[in-house]
């Protein structure tokens, strides 16, 4: 079932656990689906897809272990000395030293960082596919770039369902952007 082009899918899902004893593993987490926090489990997979086949590769745990007094509430809170985007880049470099055959990451618009894409392209030798949020900074020429003449990615009049070569603040290579929705202009990104 391995293939050359083979995916590899990055996302992190929460198990909720509301009747279970608080620790630095099941505490409380923001879920954006639910727009609310729940108590549970949280965690960042690995998914390896190919030939019409998706296996579980790798996944992280999201630990709470640090405690801390927010300043805005004064409220005791908890949060990881690892951030998600850290595990993100740890999976998929396991993957690459496991040899699993792959050619391309998607995740969604939460891992869609410049020091994530940069990763994948320089570290890992691998491209992407990934959304951008419409106030993500980009400029349609080279020399745009160099004199800094950034604009926000909503404010493009992208074609839709066609390819547009743009260059992101903080990434040195160019992208292929793909317009798919007019309304909402998500960005699809392969580098």
């Amino acid at each position: 079932m391995q293939c050359d082009n083979g995916v590899m899918i990055v996302d992190d899902s929460i198990a909720e656990k509301p009747y279970t004893d608080e620790n630095d593993i099941i505490c409380w987490r923001w879920d954006h689906a639910q727009n609310r926090a729940v108590k549970g489990i949280n965690f960042v997979s690995l998914l390896y897809h190919s030939q019409a086949v998706s296996l579980p590769v790798g996944f992280a745990l999201i630990a709470k272990t640090e405690r801390y007094v927010a300043p805005k509430d004064g409220k005791d809170k908890r949060r990881s000395p690892v951030s998600k985007n850290e595990h993100y880049r740890t999976l998929l470099e396991h993957a690459v030293q496991n040899q699993i055959p792959f050619r391309y990451v998607v995740n969604d618009v939460w891992y869609a960082s410049a020091e994530n894409m940069m990763f994948i392209k320089h570290a890992l030798h691998k491209e992407f596919v990934m959304p951008l949020k419409s106030n993500r900074k980009v400029v349609l020429s080279l020399d745009n770039k160099r004199q800094g003449r950034y604009v926000q990615v909503g404010t493009l009049e992208l074609k839709l369902n066609a390819t547009t070569i743009v260059y992101l603040e903080g990434v040195d290579f160019p992208v292929v952007a793909f317009s798919t929705l007019r309304e909402l202009q998500p960005v699809q990104l392969a580098a």
